[in-house]
């Protein structure tokens, strides 16, 4: 926990049983709230455990266990009783984020299951089975989860609040093993493992750094979005959620066939936490109908695609006459309203007021700027 409290746990048995198959075991925890330890909480006859693991923050505790026939428990400081969670739970690690308890696991199916105090959020099915327990690191406020498989290193990522779809951080064709590592207060990662080929083991350290996360946050209103003689002009607003910065940013527009209708690549070198406000227009269909499209951004090692998108529509002009009113005031000066009425689906940004006399085969009498 923060500050200068913690919690520590271990278990117990009767007949001095490592694996728990004779005696009895019991989980014992105690809290230190800063200045004291608390009395021994026991907590008896909870079955073979094979795995212990406590999360703190400061104010509840949380004890987790797995026993020997793969039911994963839980018993937290409120009321001292073990409570199943799940069965069928394999490989998994648990760790205190902030004031929350993450807990990530697979199951038989190689499905990686993430829980943040109790509540599944993420899941992701993995085409192999882990070959160790998975690896939380945290800075405090974000956190990743990595693990081994199939001869590489992969994670999801966690930034404000989204996990990401899996991601592979290395393959290596030889043996891996002994994955541990850290999360820093930049968001980067310092890992190390230990990788064997061949009889020979190394101890390998790397660093990763997560990509920019780019997301339209606003697509320029009514006011902004027109159409005229078959041009558009947009402005879009691009903000990066991640943490490096997006040095070539693709804008792309797609129709609803799904058919590529435009596309454009600009430097933008969006730093992460800044948004760039980026103008430009394209030709949409022809006709007269609404239409809807969707503008997608993308950049290089982007590691969370699934905002990169967002839906507009853009229609035509449709300008026409309500009523015309022309008068003489005492002076002899005259004054001409018009009452314009706009039928179409899009504002009209300006345009042109023309009086003709006896036709329009002559020149206008007079044109408004």
């Amino acid at each position: 926990a923060s500050g200068d409290k913690a919690m520590v746990a271990w278990l117990t048995n009767t007949a001095a049983s490592l694996t728990g198959a004779e005696g009895i075991t019991s989980v014992r925890y105690a809290v230190y709230d800063g200045s004291a330890w608390s009395d021994i909480v026991t907590v008896s006859d909870v079955g073979a455990v094979t795995n212990l693991n406590v999360t703190y923050d400061g104010t509840t505790g949380k004890v987790f266990y797995k026993t020997a026939d793969g039911t994963f428990y839980q018993i937290s400081t409120a009321d001292n009783t073990p409570d199943a969670l799940y069965e069928d739970i394999g490989r998994y690690a648990v760790k205190q984020v902030d004031d929350m308890s993450l807990l990530a696991w697979f199951d038989s199916d190689r499905v990686l299951h993430i829980m943040e105090d109790g509540t599944e959020v993420h899941s992701i099915e993995t085409a192999f089975a882990p070959t160790e327990n998975p690896m939380i690191v945290t800075n405090g406020k974000d956190a990743a989860i990595f693990w081994l498989q199939d001869q590489g290193i992969y994670y999801t990522h966690n930034m404000n609040g989204t996990w990401t779809d899996i991601l592979c951080l290395q393959t290596d064709d030889a043996l891996l093993q002994g994955l541990s590592g850290q999360m820093l207060s930049d968001g980067s990662y310092t890992l190390s493992y230990l990788r064997t080929e061949n009889g020979i083991s190394d101890l390998m350290t790397l660093t990763a750094i997560p990509g920019p996360d780019l997301m339209p946050m606003s697509l320029g209103t009514d006011a902004d979005i027109y159409r005229e003689n078959g041009i558009v002009d947009y402005t879009v607003s691009i903000f990066n959620n991640g943490e490096t910065t997006a040095k070539s940013v693709a804008v792309s527009i797609y129709d609803e066939e799904d058919d590529l209708v435009y596309t454009t690549v600009f430097a933008g070198n969006i730093r992460p936490g800044k948004t760039y406000v980026f103008n430009d227009q394209f030709s949409p269909e022809d006709g007269s109908a609404l239409h809807d499209y969707i503008i997608t951004i993308t950049t290089a090692d982007d590691y969370h695609s699934g905002n990169n998108s967002m839906a507009f529509s853009v229609g035509s002009t449709d300008l026409g006459i309500q009523k015309a009113q022309f008068t003489i005031d005492e002076t002899g000066d005259s004054q001409l309203q018009v009452f314009l009425s706009n039928n179409g689906s899009t504002n009209i940004m300006d345009g042109t007021l023309a009086v003709y006399k006896n036709g329009l085969d002559t020149a206008p009498i007079y044109e408004s700027a």
